[in-house]
């Protein structure tokens, strides 16, 4: 689905009282997808002079065609000015999630007559439940002593809550993720895991939310992944451990999840606690040159071999490829190559997983409904983990995410398998 951007312009100077200046008042929603469930909107005050006075406050509304069948989630305001820094801005906002009208409040002690633009954003409009059919939401802005005025509306295509599989069939759509082996996603700009193999994550039994990133990825800026596709196979967990979870592809996280974007892969774990670059960098015990392949003129599989073999096949002499896009840079073809990297060291990766970083996200609680976690997964005897972390998740979002096992493959031969068992889930 392609992502909708709608503006809507309105200047006059009826919004303020003749003593004051006219305003340009532009509204655009952003990011707001047809089917999806999050966007912002934002709203720029611009050319306002003398509009805020000192001591003045305003209020902003929204109001909005009905929902139907379900409950929003919340929305959050924000306002940020190009004013000197001597401005005070107290803010202070509430939301109706009956009614998805978030409103603010905010006093203005100016120390200057110049000129204001003000900034003012909605962010996360989204549902937890329920359709949003298409309409207008209108803003309401109210200047102390002004009055209440309209500042325009915006049209906000359909959303609806768009649900994840049916628990039963999460094995047949990871089954067939492991399955696609394309080359990439349609472009040079789309690397395969943007749309095909499993993104997994081993965790700690000893974590009781191990969907928020550690200390030390917060640290680090990157989170530490595996991609598991029947052309990039691995029998062995990181750290031998036996549970974690599954994000979804990026092309087909539900909407509202968020992108988690993919920064390098390493063809075999590369200890990337020991590295810059939020993991993708130079290694702290290299004895050669460690840092991206792109940088050192390593484009192919087979160059990317040489390379390990000159460093003694030690993991913290290998490069990784890059998978952030610069210009003239193939993040596609860089990542099929570290695929077909794998299958050149394939004694060797078979019996151990391959590595990419993502970029950390929010260590905030509230950002687990919005984690685009596809399945929390065991293999052998982790069930009872999985469970624990399924309730724990459920707990805090009040969101079923499925629990499936995962047979990895003994040799290059065998494939990996998912299966899904109603006995297993914690949450019904």
């Amino acid at each position: 689905m392609n992502k909708t951007s709608i503006q809507f312009c309105l200047i006059t100077a009826a919004l303020f009282p003749p003593s004051l200046v006219s305003a340009a008042m532009s509204f655009t929603a952003t990011n707001v997808r047809a089917g999806d469930t999050s966007g912002s909107i934002s709203f720029d005050l611009s050319s306002c002079n003398n509009c805020m006075m000192a001591g003045n406050s305003y209020d902003m509304t929204f109001n909005h065609t009905p929902i139907t069948g379900g409950n929003p989630g919340g929305a959050t305001l924000s306002v940020t000015t190009n004013a000197p820094s001597c401005l005070i801005i107290s803010t202070k906002t509430a939301v109706d999630n009956t009614n998805l009208k978030p409103s603010m409040s905010s006093a203005f002690n100016r120390c200057s007559t110049d000129s204001l633009t003000t900034y003012i954003s909605v962010k996360n409009l989204n549902m937890a439940s329920g359709t949003w059919g298409g309409g207008n939401l209108a803003c309401n802005y109210d200047i102390s002593q002004t009055g209440k005025r309209s500042c325009g509306n915006v049209y906000i295509p359909p959303l609806s809550d768009i649900p994840p599989p049916p628990p039963a069939g999460i094995a047949k759509e990871l089954t067939d993720q492991y399955n696609d082996m394309r080359k990439d996603c349609g472009s040079a700009e789309k690397p395969a895991f943007m749309c095909s193999g499993v993104m997994l994550r081993v965790t700690s039994a000893d974590v009781d939310k191990p969907w928020l990133p550690s200390p030390a990825s917060v640290t680090s800026g990157g989170v530490s992944f595996s991609y598991l596709r029947d052309d990039a196979k691995f029998s062995r967990l990181a750290y031998g451990r036996k549970n974690g979870l599954i994000f979804y592809p990026t092309a087909n996280r539900p909407g509202g999840k968020l992108d988690v974007p993919v920064l390098c892969a390493f063809p075999i774990d590369a200890a990337t606690n020991n590295r810059a670059d939020k993991g993708c960098g130079v290694s702290s015990n290299q004895t050669i040159n460690s840092d991206l392949c792109r940088t050192q003129g390593i484009f192919t599989a087979e160059q990317w071999k040489t390379h390990y073999q000159q460093g003694n096949n030690s993991h913290s002499n290998q490069c990784g490829f890059d998978e952030r896009n610069y210009s003239g840079y193939d993040v596609a073809d860089a990542f099929y190559q570290n695929i077909r990297a794998m299958s050149l060291i394939s004694a060797e990766s078979i019996n151990e997983q391959n590595e990419l970083r993502l970029a950390t996200w929010s260590g905030s609680t509230s950002i687990a409904s919005q984690l685009p976690l596809q399945a929390f997964f065991y293999i052998s005897d982790g069930l009872a983990v999985a469970q624990k972390d399924q309730q724990n998740f459920y707990n805090d979002t009040k969101i079923i995410v499925p629990i499936v096992k995962v047979t990895l493959p003994a040799n290059t031969s065998q494939h990996a398998t998912f299966s899904f068992n109603a006995a297993d889930q914690k949450v019904k």
